[in-house]
């Protein structure tokens, strides 16, 4: 179906190509494939040593097990701070290495700043449809 819509939006056929099934069978069969020879792997450090460890001199960029966290002190602008929190727990589906992934909330303001994340997390849906 994705391809289907990528290639009516104009995308010649080619340039993208989906490859869906487990890791362990996928990720082996391209590690092995010695036309590729740039990885990129967001995902567990044990995936990332197995394929850092199986690819040879071939390139790898790997971005491991972030857990990017933010903590909101009670003398923080909570308006800004739910803002931001929102937008960069969300940004590209939240398929980024440093996206926010813990917040930590001073609990004299736990209430208060989980009301406003709630409000700007429930404008990024608006914003989408």
């Amino acid at each position: 179906m994705y391809l289907l819509i990528i290639l009516k939006v104009g995308l010649q056929v080619g340039y993208l190509n989906l490859i869906s099934g487990p890791g362990s069978v996928i990720g082996d069969c391209l590690i092995k494939d010695p036309r590729i020879n740039l990885y990129t792997f967001t995902g567990s450090p044990s995936v990332g040593l197995h394929i850092k460890n199986q690819i040879g001199l071939r390139k790898v960029s790997l971005e491991l097990e972030s857990k990017s966290a933010v903590i909101i002190h009670s003398d923080a602008d909570l308006d800004k701070a739910a803002k931001l929190c929102a937008g960069k727990s969300f940004a590209n589906a939240g398929q980024v290495c440093i996206s926010v992934q813990r917040i930590y909330v001073h609990s004299d303001i736990e209430n208060e700043f989980s009301e406003k994340l709630a409000k700007e997390t429930e404008k990024l849906i608006e914003e989408t449809r």
